[in-house]
Formats: structure tokens, C-alpha cells, sequence
């Protein structure tokens, strides 16, 4: 696999992009973390849009684990931001997972499915909440 070059990709937000010294970079973890309703689809769709921009050749892979993506929403950030909404769903592949067992499978495959999609982003929503739905209560904790 190739290294390529270090990019970030703008949250929408001056401020954001500041504290983050410039956005979300690629080749990176990054967390997003915060309450229901917070704004962290809104950030996911929004990246959806501007890692699209200016990579026309390259997709975003967005793991979807709680049936949630909504493409209206990422069609409306691509036009208030001036680009084609259908030429950046094209390039937006969501995985929709239904059990911990699954998206822990696709996690392993994530390098293959990267190479494969051109991806130069991933979005995991959320990467506990099957684990926390399938193992509820204290006395699970040390199995998730």
C-alpha cells in the first residue's frame, strides 16, 4: 500500500478547523464524542462533503451501525456548499451493520475495503453502540 500525503479535510467550521490545526486529518484516529443531539452525524455528513471536494477519484466509506446515514442531509450540505450532491453520493459507500460480530468484521477487512474504494476517509457511526446494546449492565463490562 502506497503512503500518501497528509490532508485535512474541513469540519465546516473555522473554529473547529483551528483547534483541530486545519481539520480532520487523514491517516489518523480521530474520536468525536458528545451527547445525543450534540451534532456528530452533522459533522460526519459534512465531512462526507468536504473530503469529497477537490478528490474526484476517491471515495469515503461510512459504516453505518445504527441504520442512520441520511443522504438527504448529505445532499443538502453538498449544495449549500456549492457541489453536486449526486457526484458526491457516488462516491459515499455506506456499510450497514446489524451486529457487534459483523462490524468487527468489517473493521478487520477496513485496509482491503480502503484500497478497494479509493477511500480517503472512514466514518464508524458508532462504534459502541452495538456493543453496549448486546451487553447491557454492569456485570458484562469485561466482555465488551
Amino acid at each position: 500500500m502506497q503512503i500518501q500525503k497528509l490532508i485535512r479535510f474541513t469540519t465546516g467550521s473555522q473554529a473547529f478547523d483551528l483547534f483541530l490545526e486545519g481539520g480532520i486529518e487523514t491517516q489518523a484516529l480521530t474520536e468525536i464524542a458528545g451527547e445525543f443531539g450534540s451534532g456528530k452525524s452533522q459533522l460526519c455528513y459534512t465531512l462526507c462533503v468536504t473530503a469529497n471536494g477537490g478528490f474526484p477519484d476517491n471515495g469515503i466509506i461510512f459504516v453505518d451501525t445504527e441504520n442512520a446515514f441520511r443522504a438527504e442531509r448529505v445532499h443538502q450540505i453538498a449544495e449549500s456548499r456549492g457541489q453536486d450532491p449526486e457526484e458526491i453520493m457516488k462516491r459515499i459507500f455506506v456499510c450497514r451493520i446489524y451486529y457487534s460480530a459483523h462490524l468487527e468484521a468489517v473493521v478487520r477487512g477496513l485496509a482491503k475495503s480502503i484500497e478497494q474504494y479509493k477511500a480517503r476517509l472512514v466514518i464508524i457511526d458508532s462504534i459502541i453502540s452495538l456493543h453496549r446494546a448486546e451487553f447491557p449492565g454492569r456485570e458484562t463490562l469485561s466482555e465488551r
